[in-house]
């Protein structure tokens, strides 16, 4: 699903040994993301939004981790402040925030729209450059998805903290998959 999508990311960062055009804030979120939903899930008692979310949890923190290694050496310490700084937020949140179910599913469902619009972040940088190449387009793809079937699952179980940024979500993903339809570089075999 989308929690799985960074592993195209990951495995390009690795290989070029260089975090190249990819942009870090779709990670920061779905890292923020991920905390928040685990802890609205464990607070709510329901079991279907645990798992994906601490798929999510490890893998986003897994290709935070990368970026850090792998950005350029006048970068690194903003990339690690970055992500100390996210993490600490997070545990804030998640040890000291608000413990009202309504609040952890607003903040929750804030973080879940932030996600889903993170890659619009290169917005500007891609229509200048007429590429959408730093678009992670595998990871937009499954959010789309993710993000249509958590709507379903939100409206079926009457949770709008679940249907709401979910719907939204699918909007801004199908959103995200045109304008890298429309900027992307043709390949050629």
């Amino acid at each position: 699903g989308l929690f799985s999508a960074p592993l195209e990311v990951l495995t390009a960062i690795v290989r070029n040994k260089s975090v190249g055009s990819y942009a870090m804030l779709p990670y920061l979120t779905m890292q923020a993301n991920c905390a928040l939903w685990l802890r609205y899930g464990l607070t709510l008692g329901d079991l279907t939004l645990l798992f994906p979310n601490c798929v999510g949890l490890l893998l986003s923190s897994v290709t935070l981790v990368t970026f850090a290694c792998f950005s350029a050496k006048q970068k690194r310490r903003s990339v690690i402040q970055s992500i100390l700084l996210n993490l600490s937020l997070l545990a804030g949140v998640i040890l000291f925030g608000p413990s009202p179910l309504h609040i952890q599913g607003l903040l929750a469902s804030t973080v879940s729209v932030l996600l889903f619009g993170a890659p619009l972040a290169e917005l500007g940088t891609i229509i200048q450059n007429a590429d959408s190449a730093s678009m992670p387009i595998t990871q937009i793809a499954a959010g789309a998805l993710t993000a249509f079937w958590w709507t379903i699952y939100g409206a079926y179980t009457g949770n709008a903290f679940i249907t709401v940024p979910n719907a939204l979500g699918t909007v801004l993903s199908v959103a995200q998959l045109l304008i890298w339809r429309k900027y992307r570089k043709p390949s050629f075999a």
